[in-house]
């Protein structure tokens, strides 16, 4: 049996190093082993792929938390189609790999790849619900074109998703989260312009994510609205002014938490 010494060595096929072999098998220990003799955290093979880039694919949170802990990786390497680890762990559903990567605090999280991609739109396209949460409460933006479309946003893609899975059964798990994922992105700032931009089809947003699912969306926005007034009321003693009860009529329900910022500090 052949010995091998050089940690770097690499296969003649994919130039995988050992330790983006390990990484992609999810061999914890081997991988332990490697990184104790030296192997280096932020090689590439030919497609660009690093070792921490395809643990967090395949989901090995072990191995992306022992990589993470030498310090040493660049968490934003790109392979050779610019997408990043955070971007496959979010289309695949990671949810742990997920979070271990946005605790590190160096993620950039709205990068986009060659086809303007970002991992929300990933998390979105593939209907990873926690994982879109998780990314919007870590300041992905929810505003991004949807890929490298101009026309499309990331409701557009949730509202076709809906579409598509009411076609084959209109009370589809599927259905459901990806219009939970369509409130969720309202609720993190997606712009409510958008339901009403014309396409270049001529017909609107709105008529396409269809006013059943917005009417609910804002039915449910204006009754967490009603009892957040009616709570801070109780702390108030006289009439609301009349340009607050202005906007309160104005209100799109969207930006809750600024209204009450603005109700709490009259």
């Amino acid at each position: 049996m052949q010995q091998v010494t050089d940690v770097e060595s690499r296969d003649q096929y994919n130039y995988y190093t050992l330790l983006i072999k390990a990484s992609f098998y999810g061999q914890l220990e081997i991988a332990r082993l490697l990184l104790e003799y030296g192997a280096g955290v932020n090689e590439q093979n030919k497609d660009g792929n690093t070792p921490l880039r395809v643990a967090a694919e395949r989901g090995h949170s072990e191995v992306v938390k022992l990589l993470l802990e030498t310090n040493k990786v660049d968490i934003n390497r790109p392979d050779n189609r610019d997408r990043t680890a955070l971007m496959f762990a979010a289309r695949k559903g990671h949810l742990e790999v997920v979070k271990l990567l946005l605790e590190t605090n160096k993620t950039d999280i709205n990068k986009r790849d060659e086809g303007g991609e970002t991992a929300l739109g990933d998390a979105v396209g593939f209907g990873h619900l926690k994982i879109v949460k998780l990314l919007l409460a870590n300041g992905a933006d929810a505003n991004l074109p949807w890929k490298d479309l101009p026309y499309h946003t990331l409701l557009m893609g949730a509202k076709e998703r809906v579409k598509y899975y009411s076609t084959e059964d209109p009370n589809s798990e599927k259905k459901q989260i990806h219009t939970e994922i369509i409130y969720l992105l309202l609720d993190f700032g997606a712009d409510l312009a958008d339901l009403r931009v014309g396409l270049r089809d001529g017909k609107t947003l709105l008529k396409q994510v269809g006013s059943e699912v917005i009417e609910k969306y804002i039915h449910s926005r204006k009754l967490m609205q009603e009892e957040t007034l009616k709570t801070l009321m109780k702390k108030k003693e006289p009439q609301l002014p009349e340009a607050l009860a202005a906007e309160v009529t104005e209100f799109t329900y969207r930006n809750l938490s600024e209204f009450t910022e603005m109700l709490t500090g009259l």
